[in-house]
């Protein structure tokens, strides 16, 4: 959203930006969509209006689980290991507080030798 602030009429309207997070995997899965060894889940995160990123929350499920856990700063690679498919979240937060919308990946991992 656009930063900025309006009156007239007697109204005030605030609009503000909020951080947007991406995940990505490396590396990448073969064409039926598996890796044969581990997995690196990057999270990063960005402002539009250029107000730091504090922190990114992120949880699996899955293969491998874990609870949500809380890193300072605007990016983190997180390793998956286990054998089977998860799924990875993260949500980014401002130092204003704001919050992103989710970012989710799955990661599916066979490491049987072929």
């Amino acid at each position: 959203m656009a930063s900025g602030v309006r009156s007239g009429d007697g109204l005030v309207s605030i609009t503000y930006f909020v951080p947007s997070i991406t995940a990505g995997a490396a590396p990448a899965a073969n064409a039926f969509g598996w890796n044969n060894a581990d997995v690196g889940v990057t999270f990063s995160a960005t402002n539009p209006c250029g107000s730091p990123i504090d922190s990114i929350t992120y949880s699996t499920t899955g293969a491998e689980s874990r609870p949500n856990t809380t890193v300072a700063g605007g990016s983190l690679v997180v390793g998956i290991s286990a054998e089977g498919t998860t799924t990875a979240r993260g949500i980014a937060r401002d130092d204003g507080g704001s919050e992103s919308a989710p970012a989710t990946i799955s990661v599916n991992i066979d490491k049987t030798p072929r």
